[in-house]
């Protein structure tokens, strides 16, 4: 009698698997350190590559050790656990699967520190006990997780690596803008004024040097009391090119559906003259579609490359092909990872671009007239910045940034005449070398990193030797501006102006995001394109930042940059396009 008393308070008091208590502290603990691992990416401060990596192999190493203490670690029992990892396995796979375009890479960022902690309050509210109705609740938490994941519509990523997200059945931006653009022809011919071909003008990529410097004649601006006037608005398909401004014609390049377009348009009413369009399509999910390069005018001749490495010479007057080079055809380009963005150099009857093929076909150059290859050099597949022409011991070269160095080149032959060390290896070029007087060079060292000056002199032979580094001027792939002594640019994304004889900061000041900036010399202003779309005038003077008034010019992402000709602004992003008058 009493052993059986005595096994039947043992049967009664044996723990039930499904009442035993969960560890779940481990996990909140691991999908804590992920949580912190998206605010870290998120934070402008950190440098874009570690930025980029976080993103990645945040969710890759926090992911998997979440799935290890599910099977292994806090109780549940591997079979029990294994349904779990299994379940969130399945799940983002079929949103990953059937996401928007380009939204797929948000199933990894996004869905993995989501369903992580969404199955810790899953298992939390069912007890925290190793049972089939913890499994249940946190499957399910985690599925709706998912299914909200699959409604939105990864539309890009803002400079600071800000997911841009929208409802997955609202029209895109390029959706709008095609249905615009679709009714749109060109001007009869009759309403065309001719073309005059022009030495002056806003000639290509940053103006006719490359520096974003207007020197003619401008009055004193002053928004506060008299703002800009907007002189037209029209759409413009997605692209980050820039504008040219020439004999009173716009030039640009823009992404139309499945085709690649270089469009002309009336600079003082925004209407098409006419579209040369190539059957070429390039996005990725940072910035999305479009080309990236800007056109450039010598003579009647329009010079553009694509983002898929097309390479065109076109008539000025009407659009027409003088010569067309495929150059990831011809050399065995492959398309880095934000497309080719160079905008071709043409001087002295060369076009000058970054082909990145194989071999020794990495910056070529094309005679301007036949598109024949004249000269190449060998240069890593991956570059994002443009061939630029500079005058060191009265002989004028072309200098040209690589992961590494930046060197100079001899123009007829691309013979290699100097280089500096002064790149970070393992970055990609990006912002425009800058010669600031008759003997020093302005480079970055790679996105979001140091500002150097290269000092570049000739006695027999060529030397290239680094002046000073700076850390506060840090842009990614924002140009800076040069006058009188001061350097003026985005450190990071805070406009700053430091010294250019030392490096030395003189102000910081003015969150405009990663935008960009014109110099107007005359009066020693500057108009800042802020990323939001916004125009801010500013004093170009090293002692404080002062603003003169600001224009919600656009409403959307802006990296492009703003062109200046004949007392005319123009602005545009990937979707609008905005001519403003200067008085």
């Amino acid at each position: 009698m009493n052993s059986t008393t005595t096994a039947d308070t043992d049967i009664t008091t044996a723990p039930d698997a499904s009442t035993q208590k969960l560890r779940i502290w481990p996990l909140a603990i691991t999908a804590a350190v992920q949580i912190g691992i998206v605010v870290f990416w998120l934070l402008p401060a950190m440098n874009n590559m570690i930025r980029f990596v976080a993103m990645m192999a945040g969710p890759l190493l926090c992911g998997g050790i979440f799935a290890l203490l599910l099977m292994f670690a806090i109780r549940l029992g591997f079979k029990r656990g294994s349904l779990i990892v299994l379940a969130t396995v399945v799940l983002a796979a079929i949103v990953g699967a059937t996401a928007a375009p380009r939204s797929g890479i948000s199933a990894w960022m996004l869905g993995v520190p989501l369903a992580m902690v969404l199955i810790v309050i899953g298992l939390w509210l069912s007890g925290s006990t190793a049972s089939s109705k913890s499994v249940r609740t946190a499957i399910i938490l985690s599925a709706i997780g998912w299914a909200f994941l699959a409604t939105l519509r990864l539309d890009g990523f803002d400079g600071a690596y800000m997911p841009e997200l929208s409802w997955r059945w609202s029209p895109s931006a390029e959706q709008r803008v095609m249905e615009q653009l679709a009714k749109e022809s060109p001007a009869p011919a009759a309403a065309v004024t001719p073309w005059v071909p022009s030495a002056t003008g806003w000639s290509g990529f940053r103006g006719p040097n490359r520096d974003s410097r207007v020197t003619e004649k401008l009055p004193r601006l002053d928004w506060n009391t008299n703002p800009p006037t907007e002189v037209w608005r029209r759409p413009v398909g997605p692209g980050w090119s820039s504008m040219a401004v020439v004999s009173g014609r716009l030039f640009t390049q823009e992404q139309r559906g499945e085709n690649e377009a270089v469009t002309c348009f009336n600079a003082v009413d925004g209407k098409l003259i006419w579209a040369h369009e190539e059957q070429s399509r390039f996005e990725e999910v940072v910035s999305g579609a479009g080309p990236r390069a800007t056109p450039t005018i010598v003579k009647d001749q329009v010079y553009t490359l694509g983002a898929r490495a097309i390479l065109l010479s076109l008539s000025a007057k009407d659009g027409s092909v003088n010569w067309r080079r495929d150059l990831m055809k011809d050399y065995g380009s492959t398309v880095p990872i934000w497309g080719f963005c160079a905008s071709p150099l043409v001087v002295d009857g060369l076009v000058i671009a970054f082909v990145g093929g194989s071999g020794d076909n990495g910056l070529m150059a094309f005679d301007a007239e036949t598109g024949e290859e004249v000269w190449s050099v060998p240069t890593p597949n991956s570059n994002y910045g443009s061939a630029q022409l500079v005058t060191f011991g009265g002989e004028p070269h072309v200098a040209f940034t690589e992961p590494s160095f930046v060197k100079g080149l001899a123009i007829s032959s691309g013979e290699e005449l100097w280089r500096a060390e002064v790149l970070d290896p393992r970055d990609f070029p990006m912002v425009q070398p800058q010669q600031i007087d008759d003997s020093h060079l302005i480079v970055t060292t790679g996105d979001g990193k140091d500002t150097v000056c290269v000092q570049v002199t000739k006695s027999g032979k060529w030397n290239a030797k680094q002046i000073w580094t700076s850390r506060y001027l840090k842009p990614s792939y924002n140009d800076f501006l040069y006058l009188d002594g001061a350097i003026y640019g985005f450190d990071k994304q805070i406009f700053a102006c430091i010294d250019a004889a030392t490096g030395e900061r003189h102000w910081k000041k003015g969150r405009y995001g990663f935008g960009q900036a014109i110099l107007l010399e005359p009066t020693a202003q500057i108009i800042i394109q802020a990323e939001s779309g916004k125009l801010v005038l500013v004093d170009a003077t090293t002692k404080q930042l002062n603003e003169l008034g600001q224009v919600d010019a656009m409403s959307s992402k802006t990296w492009n940059h703003p062109a200046i000709d004949s007392g005319m602004l123009f602005v545009r992003n990937a979707e609008e396009m905005v001519c403003y008058e200067l008085k």
